[in-house]
């Protein structure tokens, strides 16, 4: 992410910043290929809320098989979140767009381990790991087991983000590092 280039000038960016103000970036548990995340989004949203008050605008950010879910996508909208996506992972602008919701938002809150952690780290935004039920299925309606060892991992960036904070404390510091290298 350090290495990408930003997707819009510093002067669009700036003034996208000047119009949306204080913002959380929220990226929920995504789907993939042929499988669904399932969530409860209503406690999803009910936490959000909780927080709300610390920022002028809520940006969720959902992964493009998720912008097909109208129901999910209506439910975000009907509480006057923003809703953005980075595209396709294939796009050679994915990154840039990553790289230029990141800037923008100041505080990063998922429900799910993902790469957006280690990026909000790196660009120096807390993260905050909201702990709730989650599962997978097939499209076709079987719902898949976990991992174990994912399990354990995600179990690991729950522990250490799970507190509401504007701080990067040096345990999640050392945990991103673990995972996606230094990148002083």
């Amino acid at each position: 992410i350090k290495g990408a280039d930003n997707f819009h000038s510093a002067e669009e960016l700036a003034k996208i910043k000047q119009q949306y103000g204080r913002i959380l970036l929220v990226y929920p548990s995504h789907s993939i290929d042929n499988v669904i995340a399932q969530y409860d989004i209503s406690m999803l949203i009910d936490e959000i809320d909780r927080h709300a008050s610390d920022f002028d605008n809520i940006f969720v950010c959902l992964y493009w098989k998720d912008l097909m879910d109208n129901q999910k996508i209506q439910q975000y909208l009907n509480k006057g979140y923003t809703i953005v996506c980075n595209g396709l992972g294939s796009d050679p602008h994915f990154l840039s767009r990553q790289k230029d919701i990141l800037m923008l938002s100041d505080m990063v809150m998922t429900n799910g381990l993902g790469t957006h952690i280690g990026y909000a780290v790196c660009m120096q935004k807390p993260v905050y790991f909201f702990q709730q039920s989650k599962y997978k299925k097939e499209e076709k309606g079987a719902i898949l087991e976990s991992v174990e060892n994912v399990n354990t991992i995600e179990h690991q960036f729950m522990k250490v983000f799970r507190e509401y904070s504007f701080d990067i404390t040096s345990k999640q510091m050392e945990l991103v590092e673990k995972y996606w290298g230094v990148w002083q």
